[in-house]
């Protein structure tokens, strides 16, 4: 074996290293930790409609750093804190505490689906469209 052939074989097996080093560290990243939609939740969202007697209603959520109220039509309102638990994807898990308003006020979670596209969120599977930025 000449010195040619033993230096192309330690560039070629240095190589190979380098590549099974690389898709290792692409395995391991943790990609889950990673909370894309916080900031696109923030804002006002709305899902309304009319009763059978013709009656207008609304129920909005407005979502803020950590804060979020809960205004609607027939009258109900409700303020509380959050925290994001969990993204997976397009659906959010946030932990609702220190509630205070109308309605039930334990600690609870809430599932959001996220769809940048249409500009909405579905909680509760009820969409609700975008108001405002908050």
């Amino acid at each position: 074996m000449d010195y040619e052939t033993v230096n192309w074989s330690l560039i070629l097996m240095t190589i190979v290293f380098m590549l099974c080093v690389f898709a290792f560290v692409m395995v391991s990243i943790k990609k889950s930790g990673k909370i894309l939609h916080n900031q696109f939740i923030r804002g006002t969202w709305r899902h309304s409609g009319t009763t059978p007697t013709g009656e207008a209603w609304y129920f909005n959520y407005q979502f803020a750093e950590n804060t979020y109220t809960i205004e609607a039509y027939p009258p109900f309102r409700a303020k509380g804190s959050y925290q994001v638990v969990k993204e997976i994807e397009n659906l959010i898990i946030l932990k609702a505490y220190n509630i205070a308003g109308d309605g039930d006020t334990n600690d609870h979670f809430l599932n959001i689906g996220v769809d940048t596209k249409r500009k909405q969120l579905t909680i509760n599977d009820r969409v609700y469209k975008w108001v405002n930025p908050s």
